[in-house]
């Protein structure tokens, strides 16, 4: 019987090694950008809810690395205005931050669940947010959002439950949306 079956030449050596690193430094560079747009979340007073399904043993190790727990949270919703802890009624989250965290929150691909809740957001801000197939329940509580709603909603394939208590959009702007969307539930 050969042995041979356990040798390796330098040259593979090498390669496996270099496509560990590239594979290694692919997921660090996606855990920093993560992590970075949690803390652009916090920054504008923003909320999230998060799952985070690691052991403690493997947070121990990525503590030590240097790597915070928020860095491994599966942000499952997120929401901005008058019912986040973190708002700040002289800075409001309106249509430009929402368009300014795009890049962000387009790395929740997990998330279900938008709550927006500030009288400076509206369709346009809807509009400028990055498209989200798993959002199923949006909150429009008190925004500036009206008729035309259907076409920024489009972002938002899987929406099945949308709550537009106090906003601007008549019988006529749900009857749009609900053309769009007649699987969804509209409280109003």
């Amino acid at each position: 019987m050969s042995r041979r079956w356990f040798q390796f030449s330098l040259r593979g050596c090498l390669v496996a090694m270099t496509v560990f690193a590239v594979w290694l430094g692919w997921k660090v560079e996606g855990a920093r950008r993560y992590r970075e747009a949690i803390r652009a979340i916090e920054a504008v007073g923003g909320g999230y809810v998060a799952r985070l399904d690691r052991s403690k043993a493997f947070l121990a190790t990525a503590k030590r690395l240097g790597y915070d727990e928020k860095t491994f949270y599966d942000v499952r919703g997120l929401g901005f205005g008058q019912n986040e802890y973190g708002y700040d009624p002289k800075e409001p989250v309106g249509d430009e931050t929402l368009g300014s965290l795009a890049e962000h929150i387009a790395l929740f691909t997990n998330m279900e669940t938008l709550e927006l809740s500030d009288p400076a957001i509206t369709n346009r801000g809807i509009a400028a947010l990055p498209p989200l197939p798993n959002v199923t329940t949006i909150y429009l509580r008190g925004t500036g959002v009206s008729d035309g709603l259907d076409h920024a909603l489009q972002r938002f394939p899987g929406l099945t439950k949308l709550v537009l208590t106090g906003t601007g959009v008549t019988a006529a702007g749900i009857d749009e949306i609900r053309r769009r969307f007649p699987d969804c539930t509209i409280e109003r």
